[in-house]
């Protein structure tokens, strides 16, 4: 029997760095990978190695190796006797036996951090769409905030005008189509909405346990005052340019009899940079500013993100209303006086382009609160166009949390 040789560890190191130089020329060599591939070609076809491989494997570098072909290579050694081997064979085994194992060891601890990692994220996501159900869509699925919003458009967008402007018909702020309707919503639904007791028991006298003063509703307090703001724009004279050839400048000749009569003007489509900001109002008066009264500040508004306005009815968009003015709904003597100058200083006249009003409400019962706001579009078209929108949102993202703070504020105040 031959006996054998004792392996030094400097001998060691040195079959490893053979190894690595593709696992030792003559285990590689063309002659070997031909022949195992001509014996049983499913067998390396099954472990990867193509004809690419056996052609091409010369040029390859030591560091790229494929897995594939390194099992390929021990499966070669498997074939030949231990015993007859020479050291250096014997050590190549060795190395690709423990590269094996290593190898082997790392997939599994590969898939084990996979497996962890998908599992965590399961876990995130079923905590969120827990946390999105209990803050978001469970308050949705409540019928009384949905009646909540629907009473509010109902009281202001439903209520009929007063006697005296709509005797024969009942009309209402969807059936606005002139200046002068608009005129009578004002005085009529809009006012006893913000400075009565007409949405909750219609009476003007009311004790301390029945006074519903800056209330909608009887249970949703209008937050802070209510504005009504407008856009204006140029108002010019048409003249030739814009009568056809048939009337040429006729309808802009004064005879002595129709002198009371105006020239032809034209209203182009309202934009920034033909918005009017010029003062205007009554001879002797305090003029309506472009800043706005009661503290309101146009440019500063428009210099915040998200604060135009797109109505759909009408595919245009607005920015942020200037020349507001501010209504008191806990003050009923000065919003009611406010909305009669409003209408006798000829507020809104034919350079308005739009007329925004804006009411917050909330209700503590439900933790909701209401933006209504409803706007009344004077487009070249002539008349009137009116629209309606509310934004409802909970007062705190944290469920059950913002009533409690609604009515701290309120207590403080």
């Amino acid at each position: 029997m031959m006996k054998r040789q004792a392996i030094t560890r400097q001998q060691l190191q040195q079959h490893v760095k053979m190894s690595k130089s593709l696992r030792n020329r003559r285990i590689l060599s063309q002659k070997t990978l031909s022949t195992r591939s001509t014996r049983s070609p499913s067998f390396l076809q099954k472990l990867g190695i193509t004809r690419s491989h056996e052609n091409h494997h010369e040029q390859f570098e030591s560091s790229k190796l494929t897995i594939d072909a390194a099992l390929a290579l021990t499966e070669l050694f498997k074939q030949k006797d231990m015993a007859n081997m020479t050291p250096v064979e014997r050590s190549a085994i060795k190395i690709q036996r423990h590269w094996r194992i290593t190898e082997r060891l790392r997939q599994v601890r590969y898939r084990n951090k996979q497996v962890r990692v998908r599992v965590n994220s399961i876990i995130i996501y079923v905590l969120f769409l827990v946390a999105h159900f209990f803050s978001t869509i469970k308050p949705l699925s409540e019928d009384d905030n949905f009646h909540f919003v629907n009473n509010l458009k109902g009281q202001l967008t439903q209520v009929e005008f007063n006697v005296d402007d709509s005797p024969s018909w009942g009309k209402n702020f969807e059936s606005i189509a002139t200046l002068l309707e608009t005129k009578q919503f004002l005085h009529g639904p809009f006012q006893t909405f913000i400075a009565s007791h007409g949405t909750y028991d219609g009476a003007d006298s009311a004790t301390t346990q029945t006074d519903t003063t800056s209330y909608a509703l009887g249970l949703g307090r209008i937050v802070g005052g209510v504005r009504i703001g407008q856009l204006r724009g140029p108002r010019t004279l048409c003249g030739k340019e814009k009568a056809s050839f048939t009337f040429g400048d006729s309808l802009d000749r004064s005879t002595q009899q129709f002198s009371h009569i105006e020239k032809l003007h034209c209203y182009p489509q309202f934009t920034e940079e033909n918005e009017v900001t010029e003062p205007f109002g009554p001879p002797g008066a305090t003029p309506f500013v472009w800043e706005g009264w009661n503290g309101t500040n146009t440019e500063r508004e428009r210099s915040q993100l998200l604060t135009f306005e797109t109505v759909s009815k009408s595919y245009r968009s607005y920015p942020s209303p200037a020349y507001s003015v501010i209504l008191s709904p806990a003050d009923w003597n000065s919003t009611k006086s406010m909305i009669k100058y409003l209408e006798t200083s000829h507020y809104i006249d034919l350079h308005t382009r739009a007329i925004f009003i804006d009411i917050l409400v909330y209700n503590p019962t439900l933790d909701y609160l209401v933006n209504c706001r409803m706007i009344i579009q004077f487009t070249p078209a002539g008349g009137a166009m009116p629209t309606w929108k509310a934004n409802s949102v909970r007062s705190s993202p944290i469920p059950y949390t913002g009533g409690k703070l609604m009515c701290f504020f309120f207590q403080n105040h």
